[in-house]
């Protein structure tokens, strides 16, 4: 097996008392948890089944929410039931990186706002719980990477693989979507997890064989995030089937007809057909939203291809935008800026040095059109407040995860303590009654439902979490969800809120 870190796990400088390892409640959140077949691998990744990986996460927010209307020992380390987790499955988890570093910030008295490690993507401590430090996880035997806007697949336990994604800067990158699509000419095993139900993708492209025009090279890119070691059989149409990954078939006819169907214990779950040429040319394009502006479109047309090479080559591409806009240019890159949030057909027209022509239209529906639904959607607010002469600060996040196999919407609020030099120390509230609250519409963008009604607890905290996982992808109604944090005392009221949609 290749090894992804350079050195052994961290050494932890959080002590876990066994006093709290021998505390009833924990006792019986390991035990309910066993059942679910966790374990950490060689790398130190948690390796989970996928159909138990939210059933955990709910499992210790749960245990959490018990655990801390207890008047358990105030020496314990905070969030003591993840704590316990960790311990007990010796795990260095990316909340436990994330509480470390808080810690040593708070020590020296320069937690600041803009340097706070709790300002992650990940929001939901459950799920940083199960997650190692680079925010991954094995589902089966899918790797899955979860970064800021996207999450990454890998199958089958290729770690070479996962090497190399670590080593790729998205953050830098001009184009985040362009830098992995290269990432994956190398590793066709790798894919962006979906934002909706579990996907099964037979795919595949051609090229030719160099000095044998009649034979065509298959590359076989298909991906699936719940069947792992998948078989593939090849029919070509003419008699002949394959069960290579990437086979290379004669044929005798210039016109073919190809089928890929990949196949599972439970038999075919997905099939491609392909019908093409020796001399055939595809149009194939992807997209990107552009990070500063949503109405801008980065367009990719590097998968479109001719099986003629090194014959023949393409020489034109021509953008119908679908908003009235053209553009024809021999590079295989194009971006588009529109005036108006809709969804647009938007046609591509490769033609070839030898004349071949291939079109192919998709339809790009802009961020914030208003298609009735969102994916997903952020929020923060800050909360500023007095009592008895010191100054409190409250910050509370709103999170919609919709990255398989992770639905959820996490509300999390933190209560801290401003210091006479203006940092900030993680503090319990003065006051009781400490909470938060949201409600929202879900289910399919039409039904009301109460997400969550007001968490109000009597013991002081300094954090409260509230998350849901759905299971499948979370659809949020437009200018029908109001999405806002109640933040509650006993002796004062503040409402802050982050409205979702509404714009």
């Amino acid at each position: 097996m290749d090894s992804i870190q350079g050195s052994p796990k961290p050494k932890s400088t959080i002590k876990v008392p066994s006093a709290l390892m021998k505390e009833p409640i924990v006792q019986e959140m390991l035990k309910e948890i066993s059942i679910y077949n966790i374990k950490v691998n060689a790398n130190g990744m948690l390796e989970i089944p996928k159909e138990n990986a939210m059933k955990v996460v709910d499992l210790l927010q749960h245990y959490t929410h018990i655990f801390e209307a207890t008047d358990y020992d105030e020496s314990y380390p905070r969030s003591p039931i993840l704590c316990a987790f960790e311990e007990a499955y010796n795990f260095y988890s990316l909340r436990r990186q994330i509480e470390e570093e808080i810690l040593y910030l708070e020590e020296k008295e320069s937690l600041t706002d803009y340097n706070d490690p709790d300002n992650h993507h990940i929001v939901d401590p459950c799920l940083r719980t199960i997650l190692d430090p680079n925010c991954a996880i094995i589902i089966e035997k899918l790797i899955c990477v979860h970064y800021k806007d996207f999450a990454v697949g890998i199958m089958n336990n290729d770690y070479k693989a996962l090497k190399e994604l670590y080593g790729i800067d998205f953050k830098k990158a001009p184009s985040p979507m362009q830098a992995f699509i290269q990432f994956r000419d190398t590793y066709p095993n790798a894919f962006i997890l979906s934002t909706g139900e579990a996907q099964f993708v037979p795919d595949f492209y051609i090229l030719p064989v160099e000095g044998n025009p009649d034979e065509i090279q298959f590359i076989n890119t298909s991906y699936s995030e719940e069947y792992q070691n998948m078989q593939f059989v090849w029919d070509f149409g003419d008699g002949h089937t394959s069960k290579e990954e990437n086979p290379i078939h004669k044929f005798d006819n210039e016109e073919f007809t190809v089928e890929l169907s990949i196949m599972a214990n439970e038999g075919v779950i997905s099939k491609k057909t392909f019908k093409g040429s020796k001399s055939t040319c595809f149009a194939g394009f992807i997209t990107e939203t552009a990070a500063d502006n949503p109405n801008k479109i980065h367009f990719f047309a590097g998968r479109s291809y001719t099986t003629n090479m090194p014959f023949d080559r393409i020489v034109s591409y021509h953008w119908n935008f679908g908003d009235g806009q053209t553009l024809t240019t021999s590079s295989s890159y194009a971006e588009h800026t529109y005036s108006s949030a809709l969804s647009y057909n938007v046609t591509l027209t490769i033609t070839t040095e030898m004349g071949c022509s291939n079109k192919t239209t998709a339809i790009v529906t802009l961020l914030n059109a208003s298609t009735g639904c969102e994916e997903k959607d952020d929020g923060e607010v800050f909360v500023n407040y007095e009592y008895s002469g010191q100054k409190y600060r409250i910050k509370s996040v709103l999170n919609v995860k919709n990255n398989y196999p992770f639905y959820r919407i996490t509300a999390t609020t933190v209560h801290y303590k401003i210091l006479k030099n203006g940092n900030k120390v993680e503090a319990k509230t003065p006051v009781k009654g400490f909470g938060v609250r949201f409600k929202g519409e879900v289910n399919g963008c039409t039904t009301p439902r109460a997400v969550d009604q007001p968490w109000e607890k009597e013991k002081k905290k300094s954090r409260e979490t509230i998350g849901y996982g759905f299971g499948t992808k979370i659809e949020i109604a437009r200018r029908s969800m109001a999405s806002y944090y109640y933040i509650q005392s006993k002796s004062s009221y503040w409402e802050e809120g982050v409205v979702l949609h509404n714009k």
